[in-house]
């Protein structure tokens, strides 16, 4: 019941595939205590991402590690790495705000 709840989570929250009925037919309720999780995996995988980013950058040696445009760099692949994992979820909420 509770890995059934979190896999219900995930799939609300990402757009990673977990198997399963829809977010009411499962009782969403109880996925939502695993929201904190998810959010937790989504933050995980951005530092990964980031962290494998800036060994191979200095790999390569294509930056120098001061490099300003190094950190624009970071800031938009992982904008978009979420954005991809999430949907734009949470850039469509925040579009709605503004409207």
């Amino acid at each position: 019941m509770r890995m059934r709840s979190f896999k219900v989570a995930f799939e609300v929250l990402t757009v990673i595939p977990m198997g399963g009925a829809s977010f009411a037919e499962k009782g969403g309720g109880k996925a939502a205590a695993w929201f904190p999780v998810v959010g937790g995996f989504l933050a995980c995988a951005g530092a990964a991402f980031i962290l494998i980013f800036r060994e191979l950058r200095q790999a390569l040696g294509s930056m120098p590690e001061t490099s300003a445009s190094g950190g624009f760099v970071e800031a938009a692949l992982l904008l978009g790495l979420t954005t991809w994992l999430t949907g734009a979820f949470h850039l469509d909420g925040f579009a709605d705000t503004c409207d």
